[in-house]
């Protein structure tokens, strides 16, 4: 029987005198004019993003937040672009040729299709619209047939080649109004831990409970956002009301908006998407956006002006905020609504990320170990649990974990790694159940440095 291995993650907390794995990737979620429905596609940037899911006018919000991310630092997302359970592809017919889009959705209503059949030479079908063009000729109607089919990414063909014509396509609808991020999201449960997830343009309680519990579920990060407009109240609001649902400590809500140099509000979860996987890509999940360069935008400037009594009211609440200061704009909070696991020194999304990119590797090391045979000498237990202290020494080098040290000695490394008996019982080996117990101490953030400056004149002493 071959192993199966399960990881338990304790958190502890951080020092009291305190108060990669691919996590920079994000899930977006939200609707398009075309594209895979229901579908997780992976996207590399925003010339693959609209030969997928067409132009912006078929889906502004999810089209913007992701320009945004790739802008800001994201190098890969996962996009599901939802449509609803009445959804149907748009089609048309020149005599006996029957077209139809490859993906329903309204976008494909605008699609010219053209069948000409010139006298002496090969047929030619042509497609046209915003922002698709396709050609195909071949020598035979079979031929083109097999072309089509092949090769186009917007259609396909049945019937036969009859008469010549033209045809604009119809019929197609998303049924978007069905759509919810519940349902979007539930598609990428396959997809592995550690990456944060937006849904575009669903800045409502259903949207943000839907992540949160996600998030609680996958263990991945939320990045909430209001609608344009919101006042700093809207945002402490929208806080105390996301703190209330399951996977409240993996979700950040973001605020202002970025006014781009368009005049367009742009919602900030696409940028804070691409910083974060900047930092991340850089220096590690452990890295807080709010560290000089880290958490520095390089596009749209805040909707509002925040002062610091504002900022400080919103960065003690749990809001991650924006904002421009001796015109360098950056991020100035970086926080979760509510600690990890309820652990008020941990409540930097840093602290859930590294959590996330530690659960990841240990994910991809018991992979090269599911299989692999156990014997009483417990070798292939004791090779994993060194194979996990190894992935852990390195974050712990890195500063992702807090080290206690004691007269230059290394007391406590900033975790624990068990795989003993005590957790790896013999019924349990005999069964091909392996445990492996990690414990992490993570580092708390250096937020605020205070001085104290004494004046004296030129007779005192200081001291």
């Amino acid at each position: 029987m071959g192993a199966r291995t399960s990881f338990s993650i304790d958190v502890l907390e951080a020092s009291q005198t305190s108060s990669a794995v691919p996590t920079g990737r994000a899930i977006v979620v939200g609707t398009a004019g075309e594209g895979p429905g229901n579908t997780p596609t992976l996207i590399r940037g925003m010339a693959e993003y609209r030969a997928v899911f067409g132009q912006r006018a078929g889906g502004a919000d999810m089209h913007d937040a992701l320009q945004q991310a790739f802008a800001c630092g994201l190098a890969e997302a996962w996009v599901v672009r939802g449509v609803g359970s009445s959804a149907a592809s748009a089609s048309g017919v020149i005599d006996d040729l029957t077209v139809t889009a490859r993906y329903p959705g309204s976008a494909a209503n605008a699609w010219v299709a053209t069948l000409a059949l010139p006298s002496g030479q090969k047929p030619v079908f042509t497609l046209a619209g915003p922002g698709v063009s396709e050609r195909f000729t071949a020598a035979t109607g079979a031929e083109l047939f097999a072309a089509i089919n092949a090769n186009s990414s917007k259609v396909r063909v049945t019937g036969a080649v009859g008469d010549a014509g033209t045809v604009t396509l119809s019929g197609g609808t998303a049924s978007d109004g069905s759509v919810t991020a519940a349902g979007m999201l539930a598609t990428t449960l396959g997809l592995g831990s550690g990456m944060c997830v937006l849904a575009p343009g669903r800045s409502t309680s259903a949207t943000w409970q839907a992540i949160a519990e996600h998030c609680d579920a996958t263990g991945r990060i939320g990045l909430l956002t209001l609608p344009a407009g919101s006042t700093k109240d809207s945002a402490l609001t929208a806080n105390g009301t996301v703190a209330g649902y399951a996977g409240a400590d993996r979700c950040t809500i973001l605020w202002p908006r970025l006014v781009l140099d368009d005049g367009t509000a742009a919602e900030l979860a696409g940028v804070a998407a691409g910083r974060r996987a900047a930092a991340h890509s850089a220096y590690g999940p452990q890295r807080s956006l709010i560290t000089v360069g880290s958490g520095a935008i390089p596009i749209g400037t805040p909707e509002y002006e925040i002062l610091d009594a504002d900022w400080a009211e919103l960065d003690a609440a749990g809001v991650s905020v924006a904002r421009t200061v001796a015109g360098r704009t950056a991020f100035y909070s970086w926080k979760l609504v509510r600690g990890l696991g309820g652990n008020t020194n941990l409540d930097g999304v840093q602290h859930a990320d590294t959590v996330n990119a530690v659960q990841a590797a240990c994910d991809a090391l018991n992979e090269s170990f599911r299989g692999s045979n156990i014997d009483g000498r417990g070798l292939a237990i004791a090779q994993l649990a060194g194979a996990i202290e190894g992935m852990l020494a390195v974050r712990a080098a890195a500063g992702a974990l807090y080290a206690r040290v004691e007269n230059g000695v290394v007391v406590d490394p900033g975790y624990v790694v068990q795989a003993g008996p005590s957790v790896n019982t013999p019924e349990d080996i005999a069964a091909g159940n392996i445990t492996i117990k990690v414990g992490l101490r993570l580092s708390p953030i250096a937020e605020f440095t205070f001085f104290s400056i004494s004046v004296a004149d030129a007779a005192t002493a200081l001291v």
